[in-house]
């Protein structure tokens, strides 16, 4: 298990890593609408992040197609990461957080949605002492993964969604200070 969240965390850091050095070689304007989208989230963001997380799941235990899982990466994780680093590296920390929310609330619905997924389709251990010890576990999981995106809830209410860049919110103000000298 520490394992497989060292490479997580590892990934995900190199995905911001990576968002840091575009955005401090990127000459043009950060507002692109597919950028900006990820620094926006709202609770309709936990719908689909539980939707195609159970999707990718049940691909993988009805034996379907794993690029459905690919797919899902691809769409929820990557997007708000490299966005985070992109707007840290632009300088704008309150969207890089609202992008942080999005990847949050993206991660924890996936595995709450895997683990439903798993329960319901009757995915056990195999031998009896591990049954046993997996009934305490999937408690606990499921008690944390629900913990996890209350508190998620609580910070996208807390964003007061949605989050305006800094850079938009400076741009207008100098519109209208402008507008207000001619």
């Amino acid at each position: 298990m520490f394992k497989a969240m060292r490479t997580n965390v590892a990934g995900v850091s190199l995905t911001v890593l990576l968002g840091v050095i575009i955005a401090f070689l990127w000459t043009e304007s950060f507002d692109a609408p597919e950028l900006l989208n990820r620094t926006k989230v709202g609770y309709d963001d936990i719908a689909l992040a539980l939707a195609s997380g159970a999707a990718a799941v049940l691909s993988l235990v009805t034996g379907l197609s794993t690029a459905l899982v690919g797919v899902m990466v691809a769409v929820a994780l990557m997007p708000p990461a490299i966005t985070i680093g992109i707007m840290l590296g632009a300088g704008n920390p309150e969207a890089a957080l609202a992008a942080a929310v999005l990847l949050g609330v993206n991660v924890v619905c996936v595995n709450l949605a895997a683990q439903t997924v798993f329960v319901a389709k009757g995915i056990r251990p195999r031998t009896w002492w591990e049954k046993k010890a997996s009934v305490a576990s999937l408690r606990i999981n499921f008690a944390m993964w629900l913990a996890l995106l209350a508190a998620l809830v609580g910070a996208i209410a807390w964003l007061k969604v949605p989050v305006v860049p800094i850079h938009l919110i400076e741009q207008a103000a100098d519109a209208i200070e402008s507008s207000g000298e001619s």
